[in-house]
């Protein structure tokens, strides 16, 4: 899991989320396999297909009221983080495009561990345990 120092890099977020979402529409983005994909097959019980259609989709719901803030990884790569509540789940979605060769990457969609604001309002903690098979 990679470690970050969060730093607010602009008042908004660092990434263009229409952009984005758009990329993730036509599947041209990349979840993260322990952060993002295996999460999302644990909260749903799905196959890794499932899970990846079910980030698609969480993606493309945010809106510019879901964002929460953005950092800056250990890597020296700006994400934003964002909280979204879907059929009752809250999610923790981290976006960043990647430096080296400007993949989109889902960096984590799991329950947040703890209370998440948005400019929207708290998306709250999870008691699910997504780390656990």
């Amino acid at each position: 899991m990679n470690r970050y120092r969060k730093v607010r890099a602009t008042p908004g977020p660092v990434h263009d989320l229409a952009a984005f979402q758009a990329r993730a529409a036509a599947g041209d983005f990349y979840p993260m396999v322990s952060s993002a994909l295996e999460p999302v097959t644990r909260v749903y019980e799905c196959t890794k297909r499932e899970a990846y259609q079910a980030i698609q989709r969480i993606v493309c719901a945010l809106t510019p009221q879901h964002y929460a803030q953005s950092i800056i990884m250990s890597n020296g790569v700006p994400a934003d983080e964002y909280g979204i509540v879907i059929e009752d789940n809250g999610w923790y979605v981290k976006l960043q495009i990647n430096g080296d060769d400007g993949d989109a990457e889902v960096c984590s969609c799991h329950p947040p561990e703890r209370d998440l604001r948005t400019k929207g309002g708290v998306v709250p903690a999870s008691d699910h345990n997504w780390r656990e098979s």
